[in-house]
């Protein structure tokens, strides 16, 4: 069997065009399945938070290239009880969700803005005052 030359040029144009769609392709498709992946353990993290502490805390989740997963959340850093059950929480959702004891998690605690913690507050109780104008406990 002959080929042309412009038969055979034009057959290998067309499978490396192929190949470079069918790449591109199956290199979006890896993207989205690591962004999807990011946002579900997001949503878990933080429905796992605030079930155990409330609404204290909103995780971002990322995955890097390598495979390590990195949980970044702003804290109030002068409530460690806090500051610890949040690193519990991320640590056993992600040894549950990879199935191992070790999880590659890598966690950043963020300082949370003061001014966004006392809007959050619960407001502290007024004292009740009677008809006269006398505090009652």
């Amino acid at each position: 069997m002959n080929l042309q030359p412009e038969t055979a040029i034009a057959t290998v144009v067309v499978t490396g065009v192929l190949l470079a769609i069918g790449s591109l392709l199956w290199l979006e498709r890896r993207v989205e399945q690591r962004r999807s992946a990011g946002i579900a353990r997001q949503i878990a993290l933080t429905d796992a938070i605030h079930f155990e502490l409330g609404a204290v805390a909103a995780p971002e989740v990322r995955r890097a290239w390598r495979g390590a997963w990195t949980v970044s959340v702003a804290v109030p850093l002068e409530r460690e009880g806090t500051v610890g059950a949040i690193v519990r929480i991320a640590h056993e959702l992600f040894s549950a969700l990879d199935r191992v004891d070790v999880p590659r998690i890598r966690v950043v605690l963020r300082p949370q803005d003061q001014r966004l913690a006392r809007l959050a507050a619960p407001a502290p109780a007024r004292p009740k005052l009677t008809s006269a104008g006398a505090q009652l406990s």
